[in-house]
């Protein structure tokens, strides 16, 4: 979670000096240098964001399989509910048995 929030504070920050740098500045020899300070801070950008589209990725993976886990649990629940103890065991002794 900090590394999450260090990159996004970073390229909120990189983002801000985007924003601060105008390509269309009133001098015409000002004008290039705003133009290459702009294509440097994007490229400043590009990696973060990269490493927060990993990031959300990453989230989205264990969300699926979370929510795969609560859906077995709810199976073996219901499972039990309708008598289907005795295959619940089997399986349980059968996880043991691996470890």
């Amino acid at each position: 979670r900090t590394l999450m929030n260090t990159t996004l504070s970073k390229a909120l920050q990189t983002l801000g000096d985007i924003a601060g740098c105008s390509i269309f500045d009133s001098s015409r020899g000002k004008k290039r240098m705003s133009f290459i300070k702009v294509q440097s801070k994007l490229q400043e950008l590009l990696p973060l964001k990269n490493h927060v589209d990993r990031l959300e990725a990453t989230c989205k993976d264990v969300c699926s399989a979370l929510s795969e886990i609560l859906r077995s649990d709810e199976d073996m629940a219901n499972m039990l509910k309708l008598g289907g103890s005795g295959l619940y065991i089997d399986k349980q002794l059968a996880m043991e048995d691996d470890t």
